[in-house]
């Protein structure tokens, strides 16, 4: 299988995890880009959704820092808006790596609905368990990521789950979070879901502070600190205005 001359190879599943990785957010989406969010249903051309005209540029502007990089090897899901950022970073670039479509790192809505592939089947190399209390044993991890879970946690589970991170984080170990900030109105709110009515969504917005201060109390070091610069409260609708989106990355320093 190949697309413009490089290599796609979707039967490749394992990840090769020596050496450095870089993570690439996919570009702005014809979805991202919709006032209409709340209005959304389940709808594949919404779910799947392709990249924006702005999304294309985002993505294309990218490309000239990825150039002077010495790439191995590209790891995408089988999503379109990921498949078309990975498409615009590696034209008339000097890469002659594959890109390896993996469904382990796709996104699925809601993670039981059965989309683009067998969510069932890819469960298999997962652990589930509650993340206020992981089975996992002292200091298994030099890096643990949560983005977008922390904030459908109350802030008492939100601090047992930090717990945990700091419990199973080896010595020196990162930890990175991305969580919304609290501007104004009600911190704590319930919003339908914009995929599918049948659920709805717990939120909990929080201050900067209330990571700053269990990271400071717990001797860490915060290496980066920063908002995300193309978050836009316009398009996730009028329950979440008063939002902002940040991101912290700190050292545990024991």
């Amino acid at each position: 299988m190949e697309e413009n001359g490089k290599k796609l190879n979707p039967q490749k599943y394992s990840l090769d995890l020596n050496g450095k990785f870089l993570f690439i957010r996919h570009g702005q989406t014809i979805c991202n880009s919709d006032k209409n969010y709340k209005e959304r249903k389940i709808n594949e051309n919404y779910i799947d959704s392709h990249l924006s005209e702005n999304g294309i540029k985002q993505t294309k502007k990218l490309k000239e820092k990825l150039d002077k990089l010495d790439i191995e090897a590209i790891y995408v899901s089988p999503l379109y808006r990921s498949l078309e950022t990975a498409k615009y970073l590696i034209e008339d670039i000097n890469y002659n790596g594959e890109i390896i479509i993996n469904p382990l790192i796709s996104e699925c809505p809601n993670c039981i609905d059965d989309f683009i592939f067998d969510i069932n089947e890819t469960k298999k190399d997962f652990e589930v368990m509650d993340i206020r209390n992981m089975e996992y044993p002292n200091k298994s991890f030099d890096c643990i990521m949560c983005f977008g879970t922390l904030i459908h946690l109350n802030d008492d589970d939100c601090l047992n789950a930090l717990k945990e991170f700091d419990r199973i984080l080896n010595d020196k170990g990162i930890l990175a979070i991305n969580v919304m900030e609290h501007l104004s109105g009600d911190r704590e709110i319930v919003v339908e879901e914009p995929f599918n009515n049948n659920y709805q969504m717990y939120y909990n917005r929080y201050p900067k502070s209330f990571f700053i201060d269990f990271f400071k109390e717990n001797n860490y070091i915060i290496i980066k600190e920063f908002d995300n610069p193309i978050y836009n409260e316009d398009s996730v609708g009028d329950d979440l205005t008063g939002t902002n989106e940040f991101s912290i990355i700190a050292r545990k320093n024991n």
